[in-house]
């Protein structure tokens, strides 16, 4: 008896092994067959966006341009080196004169230490040009109504 279950166990194990390879092989020829019918489709896409975008495309540019000068620096969340690194990014390789740096509420502390981090360890040639303090209303997330948000523009010429 036991001789008769050793040879049926090994039946079994090269039927699961023929069973995974053909899988195997089947998968490859799914994906193949996928990725063939995919790129079809986005080639499709890609060609009707560029018509129908065609006319919008030159007021979204604009309006771009206007909300972020060239040498404008907005301070956020990040680490103030990060914005150190992207002013004198701007006056060495955009070989700008001048760089504005923009914040509001509690950002205007991270970007007057952002100032005076580059004028005093990096860039010592660095004048401050101006400083311009504002308030603006912007509206709240949440339950609606206008919030007083003071701003801050520092601006940095060689």
């Amino acid at each position: 008896m036991s001789k008769e279950k050793k040879p049926k166990a090994k039946k079994a194990d090269k039927t699961e092994e023929k069973a995974k390879a053909t899988k195997a092989k089947a998968k490859p020829k799914t994906t193949k067959a996928k990725a063939e019918a995919k790129p079809k489709a986005t080639k499709a896409k890609a060609e009707a966006k560029p018509k129908a975008e065609a006319k919008p495309e030159s007021k979204p540019a604009e309006s771009k341009q206007k909300y972020k000068p060239e040498n404008t620096i907005f301070v956020g969340n990040k680490p103030a080196m990060t914005y150190v690194l992207a002013i004198m990014t701007c006056f060495n390789e955009n070989k700008a004169k001048e760089v504005q740096i923009c914040a509001r509420g509690r950002a205007i502390s991270t970007a007057v230490d952002v100032a005076e981090l580059t004028r005093n360890r990096f860039m010592s040639e660095l004048k401050v040009k101006s400083i311009i303090t504002s308030t603006e209303q912007v509206v709240r997330r949440e339950g609606g109504g206008v919030a007083n948000v003071s701003a801050i523009e520092i601006t940095l010429a060689k």
